[in-house]
């Protein structure tokens, strides 16, 4: 099932299974709620491709001799996996001119980090050697380099949001919400250079996340809580990788939007002041998407050394934060 349908399917269940509103008094004069959080965020992102039935390439040239035969495709597998832990800083600031609507800012930035693992594998998959007209060998294709990947590699994110929401039911301690608006983020990957590592990474990902959503929103004397699913069908991830060892080199580099994703977000707080409250936040997110990119890699025994051309591939992430939340309004 489409991302985009399972949303909808979620916001229709939503608004037709909306409880009434009863017991406690949701505040409707409040102008500014605050967070302040301090998350760990656990985090896997991967770009990958295995598919040993791409087209091979068309007749290769060599010494003035057409081989008659195609040449391997130089990345005919590629699979690179980030997974990560950082310290996240994250701030939010809400508005409330009128009870029937709100607007929010965010930002969230890492403060600390460590890379767990990296597994980067690339190469061509066919191992068939191309002969010329005399039958002589001019082609040996490389086996599948780039295995587990050696360096030290430093993480970082940080992201901005801005949004508003249309507050449907707003009494009775409870609130129900429609919320749109939007989303970029910003992860790196990168190994330190010029210490005599055998390998070097630089990885960059930048996405524009347009988001719908549901909230709901109950507060009561003793307590309060939140719940927010966002997602969205119309995203576009920006992407680079390069990685280079001592006889080897790979990039790919491009843009994707065929996907979309899906976000959970759950907070509980207990007053310690007149205004004040202090909880847990968790925040679950995943993101899918599918696009065409340009991927460069080194041919081997070739002529020239290096081949450019388009892939279909794969990126996935899976991000989930946890941490503490201190929220104000005034």
């Amino acid at each position: 099932m489409k991302l985009h349908k399972i949303l909808v399917a979620l916001i229709l269940l939503s608004i037709f299974n909306t409880p009434p509103a009863k017991a406690q008094f949701l505040t409707e004069n409040m102008i500014t709620d605050s967070s302040f959080r301090v998350e760990y965020l656990l985090g896997r992102q991967s770009v990958g491709k295995v598919d040993d039935s791409i087209p091979l390439w068309g007749n290769f040239t060599y010494a003035g001799s057409t081989t008659g035969r195609p040449l391997p495709n130089p990345v005919q597998s590629l699979n690179i996996s980030f997974i990560t832990s950082q310290l996240v800083l994250d701030g939010l600031l809400e508005m409330t001119p009128v009870p029937e609507f709100s607007g929010r800012l965010r930002a969230n930035v890492s403060v600390a980090g460590s890379w767990k693992e990296i597994t980067l594998g690339n190469g061509p998959t066919k191992t068939d050697v191309v002969r010329d007209a005399n039958g002589n060998s001019i082609y040996n294709p490389p086996m599948p380099f780039f295995g587990p990947f050696s360096a030290d590699v430093s993480p970082s994110f940080w992201s901005w949001e801005a949004a508003g929401q249309y507050n449907l039911s707003y009494e009775g301690g409870y609130r129900f919400a429609l919320v749109g608006g939007y989303r970029y983020e910003y992860q790196s990957y990168l190994s330190s250079s010029g210490s005599g590592q055998p390998g070097y990474l630089g990885a960059y990902f930048k996405s524009s996340i347009p988001f719908i959503g549901l909230q709901t929103t109950m507060v009561s004397p003793t307590w309060k809580a939140r719940c927010e699913v966002l997602g969205s069908a119309f995203m576009k991830k920006n992407l680079s990788v390069g990685a280079r060892d001592n006889f080897n080199f790979m990039n790919i580099d491009g843009s994707m939007t065929n996907g979309g994703f899906i976000e959970l977000q759950v907070e509980g707080n207990i007053p310690v002041s007149q205004n004040a409250w202090l909880g847990a936040y968790s925040q679950f997110s995943y993101e899918g998407l599918k696009g065409e990119v340009n991927g460069t890699s080194v041919d081997g025994n070739g002529n020239p050394p290096y081949f450019t051309a388009p892939y279909a591939f794969d990126s996935s992430k899976f991000f989930w934060f946890l941490g503490l939340n201190c929220n104000v309004q005034f």
